[in-house]
């Protein structure tokens, strides 16, 4: 009789935490607005960076983050980092 008692106490534990876990999992992947948006730069040169920017992108467009893809030439990545424009220059991120 105790043998019995242990397995329907835990089928209630599981059906329980499920009801908390499936709900958290609907939400994240049901949200339909954009929590941020960022650009994603990647090199033109190197073919492997630009897969691996576009399966992060789609990763990200998934749980709601709105990632913007550049591909550029490392000449226009190097003088970006040296030199931003004015309208992010002292900005925190």
């Amino acid at each position: 009789m105790e043998h019995k008692n242990k397995k329907a106490v835990l089928i209630v534990l599981l059906l329980a935490s499920s009801a908390f876990i499936l709900p958290a999992t609907l939400m994240v992947r049901g949200q339909p607005e954009t929590l941020f948006s960022f650009t994603l730069t990647t090199p033109s040169t190197n073919p492997s960076r630009q897969e691996w920017s576009e399966v992060i992108q789609t990763s990200l467009q998934e749980v709601g983050i709105d990632a913007k893809r550049v591909i550029q030439d490392w000449g226009t990545i190097y003088d970006r980092a040296l030199d931003p424009p004015d309208e992010i220059k002292g900005k925190i991120f």
